[in-house]
């Protein structure tokens, strides 16, 4: 599992995967990702090689809380999946 990124109050996290070394030869079929529902999933993009999500904030999301991001891919031959942590962090507004 990677180490949790912190994602503050107007921030964007965007989430690649490069799966081409783990595949090899086998190409990406489908790609899903399993968001929490205090999160927002701006999009998601997949070719035969790679797998990228953009999130943002949604509701209900708690300040100090660690989040899990999972994507799933089914290849030609199997399927696999990686897992994604992040905290959410207050950010200080700064007016002029």
């Amino acid at each position: 599992m990677a180490k949790a990124k912190e994602l503050g109050d107007d921030d964007r996290l965007i989430f690649r995967v490069n799966w081409a070394t783990w595949l090899d030869t086998d190409t990406i079929v489908t790609s899903a990702w399993v968001v929490p529902s205090e999160l927002t999933d701006l999009g998601t993009f997949a070719s035969t090689t790679d797998t990228t999500i953009k999130l943002a904030h949604g509701t209900g999301i708690v300040i100090g809380q660690t989040y899990e991001v999972t994507n799933v891919i089914t290849t030609v031959t199997t399927d696999e999946d990686r897992e994604f942590t992040f905290k959410v962090k207050a950010v200080e507004k700064k007016y002029k």
